[in-house]
């Protein structure tokens, strides 16, 4: 019980962390909670009614079946990713906070009892000049 308690709520602020990171939508710890014990549609609820007073962007996560989780080998063809769900609309912090992006991004997201899965697509306009 202890170990599963600590893995919900490391899930519940991991999932909190990047929402607030990357959309700019921050979890209560007690809407974080009900997502790491798996209350989707209370999750999503109390988002939208916290967010609609205020500009913040607003992400939902998409919540699939165990048995419908992804292959992990960077293929997105696979049915699974499917269900999962898009964004697309970022907005830049530096060096100019709030506007478009020059590069397009698409991040798909969802999770499942075990997991949280993510797909990021960088776009690119010039490749040669990436460095590895």
């Amino acid at each position: 019980m202890r170990r599963s308690l600590i893995a919900g709520t490391s899930k519940a602020v991991t999932l909190a962390g990047f929402l607030w990171t990357c959309c700019g939508t921050a979890l209560s710890a007690d809407v974080a909670a009900k997502a790491a014990a798996g209350s989707p549609e209370l999750v999503a609820a109390e988002i939208r009614e916290k967010d609609t007073a205020s500009d913040r962007p607003l992400a939902q996560i998409a919540r699939i079946d165990t048995s419908e989780a992804p292959t992990i080998d960077a293929d997105l063809s696979d049915p699974g990713w499917a269900k999962a769900r898009v964004i697309t609309d970022f907005k830049q912090r530096e060096p100019n906070p709030g506007v478009p992006p020059t590069e397009r991004t698409v991040l798909r997201i969802m999770y499942d009892d075990s997991n949280l899965y993510l797909s990021i697509y960088a776009y690119d306009s010039e490749p040669d000049r990436l460095i590895a």
